[in-house]
C-alpha cells in the first residue's frame, strides 16, 4: 500500500486462544476489519501450530464465558510484554488487539454470547475492496455493495487472470466512481519462478521470472482501460516494458498511474545474494530495467513510489532464495534510500521525492493531505541494522548500509505517534 503500513497480529500463545486452519475460514470476514485473521493464516506455520491448533478447545473453555472475558483474560494472563513475546514474527499494534475486542463486544452487545453464533457473523461480514471473491478470481465480489466503504478495488498481490472478469470489474468500478489497482502478473508464465530471469539465475541455477509475466497482463488492462475509460493504478512495477507500456498509455490520455518500489530503484539482479531477504514479487530486475524505472519517475511515467512492506518472521526468511516467502519490510529504510541515492546523488530534487512518496498517492486515492507531517535531519548518517527495526519483519536486502537522512518525529491526526 502506497500510503499505510498495516501491521500484523500473530496468533497469540494461549492455550485458550486456538484456531486451526479449518477454522480460520471461517472468521476470513475480519481480515479487512483488524488484520487479525491474515496474520492467523500467515503465521499458521510450525513454531506457531503450538498455539494455533483446533478451535474447539476454545470452545471448551468458552462455555458460558463471554468472548470479551476471554480476551481479557488472554491479555492478563499474558500480560502486554507476554503477547509481544508470544509473536512468531509479523507486526503488531495493540489497536488491533483492541479492534477485534470491539468487534467481541458490539456482537455481545446484541445479546449473543455464543462462539459458534460469532464466528458465523465474522464470516457473514464482507472482504473489503476485492475485485473477485477470496482473490481466487473465480467469481467477481459485490462490488457495488462495498463501495461506501472503499476508495479502490484490488485482488492485491495477484493479477485478475480471467480478461472478461477484468473487463466487468472495470465497468463495474466506472459505474461506482472508482479506481482499479492492479497487481499484474501472468500465472502461466511464472513457471515456479522466484528471482528475475537474468544472469544471476542462470549462473547460479535458480528457476527465474520472466519480464513478460508483468508486462503482459499491463498491456493486457491498458487496453481494456482505452476501450472503457475507468480509473486504474498499477502496483510496483518493475520492468522496463512497464514503463514504456505506461509512458504511452498515458500520452493518448489514459487515466492511469503507477508505482515502482525503492528496491527497484537501487538495485538489479546481479546485487543478490543467496539469502531470503532478496526475495520479493515481483523480482529485483536488471540495471537496464532500474534505468528505465529511474526515467519514469523525471519524465512522469512513474507517479509513487511505495514501499510494498511486507514483514514475515525469521523462519519464513531463513529458507533461501527459492524456500523462503516472497516479500521484504521497507517503512523504515524507504525515505533514507531514496534520499541517498536519488537526491544525494542529484537524480531526483527533494521536492520531487516529497511529491513521489506522500503527496501524489493521497492526491490519488483522493485522502486528504490534512495536518499529518513529520521531522528529518537529512544530514543525519545512520546505519541499517534491521535489529533495532520497530517492525517486526526484519528482512531487508539493505542490512549494513549507511544512509542519510533520520526520522526524529512523526504526528499524525495530530497526534505524536513516533518519536526519537
Amino acid at each position: 500500500n502506497p500510503l499505510l503500513d498495516i501491521p500484523l497480529i500473530s496468533a497469540m500463545a494461549s492455550p485458550l486462544f486456538c484456531f486451526s486452519a479449518d477454522d480460520l475460514a471461517a472468521i476470513r470476514g475480519v481480515d479487512k476489519r483488524c488484520a487479525f485473521y491474515e496474520a492467523l493464516k500467515r503465521h499458521n506455520g510450525e513454531k506457531s501450530r503450538a498455539f494455533v491448533q483446533t478451535l474447539s478447545r476454545l470452545r471448551q473453555v468458552l462455555r458460558g464465558n463471554s468472548l470479551t472475558a476471554l480476551l481479557e483474560e488472554i491479555l492478563i494472563s499474558t500480560g502486554m510484554e507476554g503477547v509481544y513475546a508470544a509473536m512468531d514474527g509479523g507486526d503488531i499494534r495493540i489497536s488491533h488487539i483492541q479492534a477485534f475486542y470491539q468487534l467481541a463486544a458490539d456482537f455481545e452487545a446484541g445479546g449473543n454470547r455464543d462462539l459458534g453464533s460469532f464466528l458465523e457473523h465474522l464470516e457473514s461480514m464482507e472482504e473489503k475492496g476485492l475485485i473477485t471473491v477470496g482473490e481466487q478470481g473465480e467469481k467477481m465480489a459485490d462490488l457495488e455493495d462495498m463501495a461506501s466503504d472503499v476508495i479502490a478495488f484490488s485482488d492485491d498481490g495477484r493479477g485478475v487472470q480471467n480478461e472478461e472478469m477484468m473487463r466487468q470489474a472495470m465497468l463495474r468500478a466506472k459505474a461506482l466512481g472508482k479506481m482499479i489497482v492492479a497487481h499484474c502478473e501472468v500465472n502461466e508464465l511464472l513457471k515456479g519462478g522466484y528471482i528475475h530471469d537474468g544472469d544471476y539465475a542462470r549462473q547460479h541455477g535458480h528457476r527465474g521470472i520472466c519480464s513478460e509475466s508483468e508486462w503482459v497482463q499491463i498491456a493486457r488492462d491498458l487496453e481494456l482501460v482505452e476501450q472503457i475509460g475507468c480509473k486504474y493504478h498499477v502496483c510496483h512495477i518493475s520492468t522496463k516494458e512497464s514503463v514504456n507500456i505506461i509512458r504511452k498509455a498515458k500520452a493518448e490520455g489514459l487515466d492511469i498511474t503507477c508505482e515502482t518500489g525503492p528496491h527497484y530503484l537501487v538495485m538489479n539482479d546481479m546485487d543478490l545474494q543467496e539469502d531470503g531477504r532478496f526475495k520479493m514479487n515481483p523480482p529485483i530486475r536488471t540495471a537496464a530495467d532500474r534505468d528505465a524505472l529511474i526515467a519514469g519517475l523525471l519524465d512522469g511515467t512513474v507517479d509513487c513510489i511505495a514501499t510494498d512492506h511486507a514483514p514475515h518472521s525469521a523462519q519464513e526468511k531463513a529458507k533461501g532464495l527459492e524456500g523462503s516467502a516472497f516479500g521484504i519490510v521497507g517503512l523504515e529504510t524507504a525515505f533514507s534510500l531514496m534520499y541517498t541515492h536519488l537526491v544525494k546523488k542529484n537524480i531526483l530534487s527533494l521536492d520531487r521525492l516529497i511529491e513521489l512518496m506522500a503527496i501524489a498517492p493521497r492526491r490519488r486515492f483522493g485522502i486528504p493531505l490534512g495536518t499529518d507531517f513529520c521531522v528529518w535531519d537529512l544530514h543525519e548518517e545512520w546505519t541499517v541494522r534491521p535489529e533495532e527495526f520497530l517492525s517486526m519483519g526484519r528482512a531487508t536486502p539493505f542490512a549494513g548500509d549507511t544512509l542519510l537522512g533520520k526520522c526524529h518525529l512523526t504526528v499524525c491526526d495530530g497526534k505524536v505517534v513516533y518519536k526519537v
